[in-house]
């Protein structure tokens, strides 16, 4: 595809001029005759660069210079100041709008051609630099985000993993004590998960763990936590949630994975499975982390004790 070259000058001989030069060096030339026509065509045809006279009427050439840079679609595209002076004042004057190039008339076309392709292959250089960086920053980025996902999600289930679970907790704990709110916690164990594996095999017991991560994902709230606290057990925090919800969440819980028909290729699960929990009120129940997750241990071994797929409410 052929470089686009705007060339903005009032004096149509002298673009005539410039056009069949540039041409010739296969570029794609487009015309203006003042600055504010110079702006409106390089916002419709974006330009791969400008060519830019600096005594114009109705606009000069410095005026549109800095419109043009101070625009976001056009802000990137080499400029070429040319002008018959030469005196430095003006040259800087050129640079201090944002020219990338200056060229005094009167001036070889040789040599405007060859500081166009000189600023160009710079231009795509740059750009090419530019997009390769973006490239490495995207990779660099999703890298990081699945790092930090390996950081803090439990492979298995895709909850939250112990270690993460534990510092939320501890950041819920210091909020509710400085603010005098409350939360709840619910732990579930399996029951006789031990036995499910050595019937079944562990990779169908991976299976079941799967659906229990999956069923507590789409139970909860976006605002609840909710992690695999190791093993066969689960826990979830649900912030600004009192007993009687907790209790009632804990229960619905219960029945769907009472529900759950688990099958890992040609085999299925020919029982059901049975889940027991606790539920636990901060900081009726503990308040302390270490005391509250104590409390909901303790109901934890009562609901077994008692027969298992029950949940029991902690004591205050």
């Amino acid at each position: 595809m052929k470089s686009r070259v705007l060339i903005a000058d009032d004096d149509s001989a002298f673009r005539s001029m410039i056009r069949v030069a540039l041409e010739a060096e296969e570029y794609d030339v487009s015309e203006a005759s003042d600055g504010q026509q110079c702006i409106e065509k390089a916002l419709k045809d974006n330009p791969h660069i400008i060519l830019l006279d600096v005594v114009m009427p109705t606009m000069d050439g410095l005026k549109a210079c800095s419109l043009l840079r101070g625009m976001a679609s056009t802000k990137q595209i080499p400029i070429i100041i040319l002008t018959v002076k030469s005196e430095v004042e003006h040259k800087l004057e050129g640079f201090g709008c944002g020219a990338d190039d200056y060229l005094p008339k009167p001036f070889d076309p040789s040599e405007l051609a060859a500081r166009i392709g000189a600023i160009l292959a710079r231009t795509h250089e740059m750009k090419n630099r530019v997009e390769n960086l973006e490239t490495l920053y995207h990779k660099v980025s999703s890298a990081n985000e699945f790092l930090r996902k390996q950081m803090i999600i439990d492979e298995l289930t895709s909850l939250y993993n112990y270690r993460y679970f534990m510092k939320r907790l501890e950041e819920e704990v210091n909020r509710c004590i400085r603010y005098s709110r409350h939360f709840t916690l619910i732990l579930f164990d399996l029951d006789d998960f031990a036995r499910i594996n050595s019937i079944y095999g562990h990779q169908f017991g991976d299976r079941i763990l799967k659906e229990i991560g999956f069923i507590l994902l789409n139970m909860l709230r976006g605002i609840d936590i909710v992690a695999r606290y190791g093993g066969e057990k689960f826990i979830a925090l649900l912030p600004e949630t009192d007993l009687p919800g907790a209790e009632s969440v804990a229960s619905r819980i219960q029945s769907k994975i009472n529900r759950l028909e688990a099958a890992e290729g040609s085999q299925r699960l020919m029982e059901k499975i049975t889940i027991s929990g606790s539920v636990c009120l901060f900081p009726d129940h503990g308040g302390s982390t270490d005391e509250i997750l104590a409390s909901a241990e303790k109901s934890i071994e009562k609901a077994k004790r008692q027969g298992k797929h029950l949940i029991i409410t902690a004591e205050a």
